[in-house]
């Protein structure tokens, strides 16, 4: 009886808010990253649907916090900046992540779809039904919403077992979610996502935090480090990191001398290999550092007069490394790299080289390229996805 009259309340509140406030459902896009993102006044489902999490989690022993401490995380995890006071509003974290805060409830919603999204019923769900869908372990969905929030907003360890036996969910929670109190989840996620590809397609939430005032990720660097020196196979892995920065270094939208330091990171852990790997090494041409740092040198001109500016960022073996790279470079013509640039924003690649060839696939501007053979108007390149074809000389640019 009780929680009929507070559903009833809560319902009435809800809609009580929608009309005071005259606006539609319609999403209203605001600031980036750290404003409000997303924000979509609550439908009266989902305010009842927010009343049976709200419920669902206070029973299962999670922690509401402080609408203060709950807006900081939120600031800190995920990059978005909460309403002073909490509003009856549904915001999507960001583009990418399709899990949605609750600033009433206090918690993040972690499902696909509504638990009152049931197309199979022919009127509209009750809360019961909506409630059951909730419930029926096999569909997973309470499972993955306690042990988000509680590890999230609670730190409660009795999640740790759900993301030890969910290795994607580890990997979402420690990379797109920012979550690095616990270093043994951390470990495991490292070791998940060097499994499957993670690393290498998704640079930017592996290096960076959501929230851009926080910097680079310096601990999961390190750590990743750690783990990828132990094996060969483990080390191609984290020199790919390596390189897949480089690819997208231009693209990437994060402030200057925050990629710097990252660079320098990532740099440094290549030359602690270098000098534990001496026997690999008959010139210093071979060194994995001189050839990293070759390619970010190669494709920003600037690159070492801003580390000089900075000293290094503190790193005195890095600038041996430098001057070793600029002294050979001006002795060679063997460094060069090649990038589209195209006045469409992209260009073709065709089967062959004349402008009514088939086309192969499309790369866009900015877009590194392997040139194979350079021969007349149209040169053999090799993309990043490992297709091979022909593109004209005039969209290929040259560092």
């Amino acid at each position: 009886m009780n929680r009929n009259i507070k559903i009833i309340l809560f319902c009435l509140f809800s809609l009580t808010i929608i009309n005071c406030k005259s606006q539609s459902s319609v999403s209203k896009q605001k600031k980036v990253r750290t404003e409000y993102v997303n924000t979509i006044l609550m439908k009266k489902e989902d305010s009842m649907q927010s009343l049976i999490l709200e419920e669902y989690a206070k029973s299962h022993d999670y922690k509401a916090p402080s609408y203060e401490v709950f807006k900081e995380k939120c600031l800190q995890l995920f990059g978005i900046r909460l309403h002073p006071s909490a509003q009856v509003y549904s915001l999507d974290i960001n583009e990418d992540i399709i899990y949605s805060v609750n600033e009433i409830g206090r918690f993040i919603y972690t499902g696909n779809e509504s638990l009152f999204y049931q197309p199979a019923l022919d009127h509209e769900p009750t809360m019961d039904e909506a409630r059951k869908v909730l419930y029926t372990k096999e569909n997973g969905i309470a499972d993955m919403f306690l042990a988000y929030n509680k590890l999230l907003f609670n730190d409660n360890p009795s999640s740790l077992s759900y993301f030890y036996k969910h290795k994607d969910n580890a990997i979402d929670i420690v990379f797109d979610l920012n979550y690095e109190n616990n270093d043994l989840l951390t470990q495991r996620a490292i070791e998940y996502a060097f499994q499957n590809g993670y690393i290498v397609n998704d640079v930017r939430n592996v290096l960076f935090y959501n929230n851009p005032s926080r910097g680079y990720r310096k601990k999961l660097i390190t750590m990743f480090y750690k783990y990828a020196e132990t094996s060969k196979e483990r080390m191609e892995t984290f020199e790919n990191l390596v390189y897949a920065y480089y690819k997208h270094y231009k693209q990437i939208n994060v402030r200057q001398k925050v990629k710097d330091e990252c660079l320098v990171c990532l740099l440094d852990c290549l030359n602690k290999y270098d000098e534990t790997h001496q026997d690999n090494i008959l010139k210093v041409m071979d060194k994995k550092v001189y050839q990293h740092l070759s390619n970010f040198m190669l494709v920003d001109k600037e690159l070492i007069q801003r580390m000089e500016k900075n000293n290094y960022y503190g790193s005195t073996a890095l600038r041996d490394v430098a001057k070793a790279v600029l002294l050979l470079s001006s002795t060679t013509d063997d460094f060069a790299d090649y990038y589209i640039e195209d006045p469409d924003g992209y260009t073709n690649v065709r089967m062959s080289g004349n402008s009514k060839a088939k086309i192969i696939t499309q790369v866009k501007s900015g877009s590194f390229v392997d040139v194979i053979e350079k021969g007349g108007d149209w040169w053999k390149v090799k993309t990043d996805n490992g297709k091979v074809g022909y593109i004209h000389k005039s969209r290929i640019r040259c560092n």
